[in-house]
């Protein structure tokens, strides 16, 4: 028998993971009717609901009974859908990049008997993965992430093209960045250091960094190691313009939404997009983990959206049965409880063959003594 998945967001991401499961039922649920309509006649799709709160959601998991969900909504919605598919009973994998604390919905998934799993994503997500994984091979000292997200040419005025939601893209440079620097945990304003880094070099030329607020659930699942960062890597004129608008007081969340009205048809992708990420476990006797990856999309399948997919659609794979061989899932989570991907290590292979599979330039690199 295929497993029921609800899954709320039909954009980018919802799309993807909906056209890569099959194997299961799917209940489609998004605030958009045009979201709907593009996936209403895939196979897998057994019913879709556009729904307008949170609260929409109640009456659809009580009659569908899902064995999981799948949260693709923007940032700002994420909270309040997990929240409260969870108090239903129903497991929840996100890939939102909501602003609260994942661990603030502990006691909601204990009382409910369930589990919830965040930041189901390439970053956060698969570099937390990485992280757990490099924890369990040796004692981590520092530990930093490159990621990035960039069109593959440099297209005026911007110099950038969100692969998501602009709203999102936009907090990056607001939300204090949570770091950790000689074991003391620290918030720093993104654009409070910008670092130039040529790992992309012959990919994208030197590239500018900046702080982001990627480390989260880490800062919490891996208290013994003293260095953590997370930076973002955009091209360098971006970079300047962005300073620019934080030097004219455009960059607060007050005057975000405006903002990101205001920018959305300069960011709206036009071009084909890549996706860069880098990163490195090392401690003081020399033992070291690093992780790159280089992924290419086209005007068809966008490179973001690919990646973000794959890392949530293994995951969501290993957790369900396998209707077709029979077999029961590869991952079994007995204690309801908020696992980020750090607390699944085992799960780090999957996603890395997954990844191969799906096109990404991947290698991992290990020394341990």
């Amino acid at each position: 028998m295929r497993p029921t998945v609800l899954v709320i967001g039909a954009g980018k991401i919802g799309r993807f993971l909906i056209q890569h499961l099959p194997q299961c039922n799917l209940i489609v649920v998004d605030r958009a009717a045009q979201s709907l309509e593009k996936v209403q006649d895939l196979p897998s799709v057994a019913q879709i609901h556009r729904i307008d709160t949170a609260e929409d959601l109640v009456p659809i998991v009580s009659q569908a009974t899902p064995q999981l969900a799948l949260s693709c909504v923007p940032g700002d919605a994420g909270y309040e859908v997990a929240k409260t598919v969870l108090q239903q009973g129903v497991p929840v994998v996100d890939v939102s990049f909501m602003p609260e604390d994942a661990f603030s919905l502990l006691e909601v998934v204990k009382t409910a008997g369930t589990w919830y799993i965040p930041d189901a994503g390439i970053a956060p997500g698969f570099s937390n993965l990485f992280a757990g994984w490099s924890a369990e091979q040796m004692a981590v000292e520092e530990f930093r992430c490159y990621v990035g997200g960039l069109p593959q040419h440099l297209n005026a005025p911007l110099y950038y093209e969100a692969p998501f939601h602009i709203r999102d893209a936009l907090a990056e440079y607001v939300r204090p960045a949570r770091l950790r620097h000689q074991g003391r945990n620290v918030a720093v304003h993104p654009l409070s250091v910008i670092e130039y880094v040529d790992q992309f070099r012959r990919e994208a030329g030197i590239l500018a960094a900046f702080y982001t607020d990627g480390l989260r659930t880490l800062l919490q699942t891996l208290p013994d190691i003293p260095t953590m960062e997370e930076l973002t890597l955009r091209y360098r004129p971006h970079l300047e313009i962005m300073r620019t608008f934080a030097d004219l007081d455009l960059l607060t969340p007050e005057k975000l939404p405006t903002l990101a009205e205001w920018l959305q048809p300069f960011v709206t992708p036009q071009s084909a997009d890549m996706t860069l990420l880098w990163c490195e476990a090392r401690n003081s006797t020399g033992e070291f983990a690093t992780v790159r990856l280089v992924d290419y999309g086209d005007e068809h399948h966008p490179s973001m959206t690919k990646v973000t997919g794959t890392v949530a659609l293994s995951v969501v794979e290993a957790l369900l049965p396998d209707p077709v061989e029979e077999q029961q899932p590869l991952v079994s989570i007995e204690e309801p409880g908020v696992y980020p991907l750090e607390l699944l290590p085992q799960l780090f292979d999957r996603v890395v063959e997954k990844l191969v599979a799906a096109g990404a330039d991947l290698t991992v690199e290990c020394s341990i003594q």
